[in-house]
This record gives structure tokens, sequence and C-alpha cells, in this order.
């Protein structure tokens, strides 16, 4: 991913310089605009303990702590909350912050206004489900950014999210179905459209299923959206005379041995 800094406001005197190869500079100008204005002095990127080391020389005023965003993102994943959340929660998360990160990594939590953030949101407007979990990862980071007195407000906290088209996920055509329950189709696939269908749960919870989780007339197991919560979905006969007719090792999962679907179609 490229870095692309988004409007934050900036110390005075500091201003951003983009090439015709579009590399990123920084400088400092005293009076900047005015007609006695100083020259141009390089500075090293904005919220490093480097800039404002080399601020604090040009303007003689005291550097304020080097806290960044991107450090603000380190302490909030270093929190006992975030180990407990699932993986696929956390690879959601970790995306959602690269785009604040590549946005405003080295800049200080501080300076974030809700114009940046809209800017942020309107940058990823082509993509409004990501958009919107970006808006909530911010809102997290500035709220610890509260806790941690780093700001006194949460400057995203008013923001809205962007509208997200509907789900169009669209029942399976009977071409379909026969396709995939054929004897052509790989069994794992017969096997996981059988007890998709027949449960109604989530992929990641039905290739964990096995022949040692048939309860009487239907299936136990454990949700994954509810963080493991026990769950109990009845079979109706057929089904359950085509799924014990796979005939696993107990512990196995959907993904062993051949055997032909017989649901009626």
């Amino acid at each position: 991913m490229s870095r692309k800094v988004v409007a934050m406001p900036l110390p005075s005197g500091v201003m951003r310089v983009t090439s015709r190869a579009g590399d990123v500079y920084w400088y400092f100008q005293r009076r900047r605009g005015k007609p006695d204005a100083g020259p141009r002095v390089r500075l090293p990127e904005p919220g490093t303990p480097e800039f404002w080391t080399a601020l604090g020389e040009l303007t003689g005023e005291t550097p304020p702590p080097g806290n960044t965003i991107a450090g603000l993102i380190d302490t909030y994943k270093a929190q006992p909350e975030w180990s407990k959340r699932r993986p696929n929660t956390i690879a959601t998360y970790e995306a959602a912050l690269a785009h604040v990160k590549a946005a405003w990594g080295p800049l200080d939590p501080a300076g974030l206004t809700p114009g940046a953030v809209m800017v942020l949101r309107a940058a990823l407007g082509d993509r409004p489900s990501m958009a919107n979990m970006v808006l909530v990862q911010i809102r997290a980071l500035m709220k610890l950014a509260v806790q941690t007195g780093l700001r006194n407000d949460n400057p995203a906290r008013e923001i809205d999210g962007l509208e997200e088209e509907p789900d169009e996920a669209k029942p399976l055509t009977q071409e379909a179905w026969d396709a995939i329950t054929s004897e052509a189709a790989p069994v794992a696939l017969q096997r996981l459209a059988i007890l998709g269908r027949a449960t109604g749960q989530r992929i990641s919870d039905l290739v964990l299923m096995r022949p040692a989780d048939r309860d009487q007339d239907g299936i136990a197991l454990a949700i994954g959206k509810l963080r493991d919560k026990p769950h109990w979905c009845p079979l109706r006969p057929e089904e359950i005379a085509t799924i014990d007719g796979w005939k696993q090792f107990k512990t196995a999962t959907c993904r062993f041995r051949r055997s032909r679907p017989s649901f009626p179609r």
C-alpha cells in the first residue's frame, strides 16, 4: 500500500511539498506567505521525534512529546481486549488500521480533526464497507487517545458512516446445486453444500463439523460468530441418512472420503 497523507493540521510554518514524481517533502518557513518570509528548511517527517527536535531548534520552542497515531495504534493493539478477538475479526481490524496508519501514521493524535476524518472517509468512498470499518477503528483509537490524555475529545464520534450496498446474495439455482452436488464435484464441495443447506451455518463453522457432532436428530456445534456459543441444528430424516452415510471416523471433518449425496432434488 502506498502511503497517502490526508489533510491534518500541522504546526505553524510547516508545509508539505509533493514533487512531480509523487515524493513528499516537509519544510519549515518562518512567516510563510509574508514579504519577509524566511528561507525554507527541510524537515524530517512530521510526528517523529526528529521532526519535533528539528522544529524546536528552528522556532526556539520546546517540542511536544513525540506521540504519533502509529504509536497509538500499537498501544491499541497491545490492549488485553485485542487478543481476545477472533482471528477473522483481527484481520478485518488490521486492514482498516492499515489505512489509518498510511494516512496519518507519523502525525500527532492531538491534531486530528473531524474534517480530516471526513477526508479519509471520502477517499475510501468507493469501498463503503471498508470506509465504515476505518471509521469504527478511528473512533476506537481516539477514545483511547482521550483515555490516555493525548486529547480531550473524539473527533470521529459525530461522523456518520457511508451507506452500504444491500446484501445481494441469492439462493443457488437448481442447475448450480446439481453441479456442486454431482459425482464430478470435489467431495469437499459436495459435503459443504449439503451441510450448508441442512444447517444454514457459515462456511467457517461447516468445515469443522464432524460425525462426532451428530446429536440425535441434529448436529451440535459451536457458532464462531457468537464466540463459540453452543448451538444445535435439527436435521430432516433424509439429511440424516445422507450425512450419516458418509461413514467417517468420528473426529473426521467433512473433507474426507468420497460419497455421493442422496438428497432429493
